[in-house]
């Protein structure tokens, strides 16, 4: 199951029908608790009502894994192909959060900032924008920039703006973005990476309906000046509108939107999110569209490295990056997780950030958590398309590994999507509860929870279906 997260619905809670097809599939024949009878006996309550589940229902042809644990001991619960690496589609995310917390840290914060050249008064010679990964990084915080701008009495550039992307490499698709079906070529959720990059490096179309029947709809791209615009859309008296968008390239390689159906006249305006071709310039046609609001003339656009000694005018700095994981986690957002693998290869491993940089520093990070990464594939941080492979056993560990570990455990719990884990256990139990167990939110001392990470993975055919379940609140008496 690829994650398409226009729709910005967390992945598990998306999965919450697909995890019945998941567990229905496990035969009657799969191993069953631990062969210590207290350790079994406590854990029988999960493992029937998992079993009740797969009995129920098969969906034919398939490859499962399955693993749980117990979080206190790590001794293993529940398990199909606990070690065998499948294709984990987003929970991949799982990984990448990880390795993002353990090499940058929770606080670790994103800036992006804008730096003049001295110039004669009010006049700068230009203005560069540089960036360093952000993936959270709007349009309004380049309105607040320019405002500080304003404030230091600027009204005009004489150069260009400079877009300055140098904190990571050239290459703008993360492994496997170009094997893509032809509907998802200009879709948002396989936008490229950029060390500046600005609204998710989106683009936002707007149509509406033309003065009247007969008339060409008003069709408005943003930012102006990103593409060539071919508006063949109609304004029609009746019917449904039908409006179709196609972002591609003309035969020199300059990007190309056409637009084109019928859009009638009584609906209001919509907006459609597509992916940009080149991050750095849409940043950049952005900042010269705020910084004409604003009174402030400038040249063209211009990607390159600003010049050495340009002083710093205004910045803008992130959330800390523990708050930015909920979108990687909750939301399931590829561009997040691309942008946190390039940042992690620059941060670990210099400049210019690399997929390649990260992915070594991610495979490190796993070999330190006791996973041997030549037993896995791991080649983008998303999980979209066919890019890796990761076995059950290898996302528990993840789980385990990050939840014991009082550094990051708030950030990364609090990250995880939860829709699957309350479909399965609910229940909290008095007291300290038994085998150390530990609770799922720090400091909460009357309630705890006993910490049960499940971890699935179905590869069916050409499609791949996974969700990892950070299962809490169980107790000897059973689950609900």
């Amino acid at each position: 199951m690829h994650s398409k997260d226009e729709t910005a619905v967390p992945v598990l809670s998306r999965a919450l029908a697909a995890l019945a097809a998941l567990l229905l599939i496990l035969s009657a024949s799969s191993p069953g608790p631990s062969e210590d009878d207290a350790f079994g006996a406590e854990y029988a309550p999960l493992v029937s009502a998992i079993k009740m589940v797969i009995k129920e229902q098969t969906i034919g042809d398939v490859v499962l894994g399955i693993d749980v644990v117990e979080i206190a001991s790590g001794r293993r619960i529940y398990s199909m192909h606990p070690d065998v690496p499948l294709n984990p589609a987003s929970n991949v995310k799982i990984i990448t959060a990880f390795a993002a917390l353990e090499i940058l840290k929770p606080e670790f914060t994103f800036e992006t900032a804008l730096y003049g050249d001295s110039g004669s008064g009010a006049v700068l010679s230009q203005l560069a924008m540089k960036g360093y990964g952000d993936p959270s990084l709007e349009t309004d915080d380049l309105v607040t920039m320019v405002e500080a701008l304003k404030t230091r009495g600027v009204t005009k550039i004489s150069g260009p703006i400079i877009v300055d992307d140098t904190f990571f490499d050239d290459v703008r698709l993360p492994y496997a973005f170009d094997k893509f079906p032809k509907s998802d070529a200009d879709s948002p959720f396989r936008a490229p990476v950029g060390a500046v990059s600005l609204n998710a490096n989106t683009m936002n179309v707007s149509v509406s309906p033309g003065p009247y029947p007969g008339t060409q709809a008003r069709v408005n791209v943003f930012p102006a000046g990103l593409v060539e615009l071919r508006n063949e859309t109609m304004t029609v008296a009746d019917g449904t509108s039908n409006v179709r968008i196609y972002a591609t390239k003309k035969k020199d390689g300059s990007p190309l939107m056409r637009v084109w159906g019928p859009v009638v006249s009584i609906t209001s305006t919509r907006s459609y999110r597509k992916r940009v071709e080149d991050p750095a310039r849409a940043a950049g046609y952005t900042l010269k569209q705020i910084l004409a609001q604003a009174g402030i003339t400038s040249g063209d656009v211009a990607v390159g490295k600003m010049n050495a000694g340009t002083r710093m005018l205004a910045s803008h700095t992130s959330l800390p990056l523990g708050a930015l994981l909920l979108r990687v986690g909750k939301n399931s957002d590829n561009f997040y997780a691309e942008q946190l693998l390039k940042v992690i290869g620059a941060e670990a491993k210099g400049k210019p950030g690399t997929a390649d940089k990260g992915i070594e520093a991610v495979q490190e990070v796993l070999a330190r958590a006791g996973i041997d990464p030549t037993q896995l594939t791991y080649r983008n941080g998303s999980g979209l398309y066919s890019a890796n492979m990761v076995a059950p056993s290898h996302l528990t560990t993840v789980l385990r590994h990050a939840y014991l570990v009082p550094e990051i455990r708030p950030e990364f719990v609090a990250h995880l999507a939860t829709g699957l884990g309350r479909l399965l256990l609910h229940r909290r139990q008095q007291g300290t509860g038994p085998r150390g167990g530990l609770p799922l939110v720090p400091g909460e001392d009357r309630h705890r929870d006993r910490q049960v990470p499940l971890a699935f993975i179905l590869n069916r055919n050409e499609w791949q279906m996974s969700a990892v379940v950070p299962v809490s609140s169980m107790n000897r008496r059973g689950c609900r």
